[in-house]
């Protein structure tokens, strides 16, 4: 597995932990990245008739689809340069909302396109992991670590799965943490230190592959054409 696209996996998973506290706390039981809980939320509204809260949610999740639609295209279509392409549109999501809450004044508004962001940086992570599981999929990973703790006492896991997936949940379990701290000190700021962490990510890449594409140029054509 590659060190640092692991690296990038864990601080993507602790980035989507974050917002999804910053998203509860600051606007009650609203979850910008884990749908399980929106989608409950919709049988719930659905059953109580109540109109505006279903098409909310079920508009969070659509637009969870389509930042999921939108990733899978890039990841297809631009060869290495998905990576930085993917987490710049992450982080023009994370600075809409940012702008929404901050400068305009419409928190609500905010969990919109960081729905999209969450969906859009799952497709990051799976290939991060090397595993079938996104950022926020916290019952698969616990699952996938309760199953690799057995393989392990029969002594079929020799690779130290369970290692994995118990790092992938604390590096969720880490950034509700931190999200809830940033909402408690920063308030209507919370989510400006997730922004600049995931812009850094994506100028980092960019600059990465800049260079790689400068010095081994025929690799870098032959990489990016369709």
């Amino acid at each position: 597995m590659n060190g640092w696209r692991f690296g990038l996996g864990l601080l993507l998973t602790g980035a989507a932990g974050a917002v999804d506290a910053i998203s509860f706390t600051r606007l009650g039981a609203v979850y910008a990245s884990l749908m399980s809980g929106n989608t409950i939320q919709v049988g719930i509204h659905a059953a109580l008739r109540d109109i505006g809260p279903f098409l909310g949610f079920l508009t969070l999740i659509g637009l969870f689809l389509l930042g999921s639609f939108v990733g899978a295209i890039l990841l297809a279509k631009l060869g290495p340069w998905h990576l930085p392409a993917i987490l710049t549109l992450e982080a023009a999501a994370l600075g809409i909302a940012v702008a929404l809450d901050t400068v305009y004044r419409l928190p609500l508004a905010s969990i919109a396109p960081l729905s999209f962001a969450m969906g859009a940086q799952n497709h990051l992570v799976v290939l991060a992991r090397g595993a079938n599981a996104g950022t926020t999929f916290v019952t698969g990973t616990l699952f996938r670590f309760a199953d690799a703790l057995a393989q392990r006492a029969m002594g079929r896991d020799r690779d130290g799965a369970w290692r994995l997936h118990l790092s992938v949940w604390s590096a969720f379990v880490a950034g509700a943490t931190l999200g809830t701290l940033l909402q408690v000190f920063l308030a209507d700021y919370a989510l400006v230190p997730v922004f600049v962490t995931v812009g850094v990510a994506a100028a980092a890449s960019t600059a990465h592959l800049a260079r790689r594409f400068v010095s081994e140029p025929g690799r870098g054509r032959a990489a990016t054409k369709p």
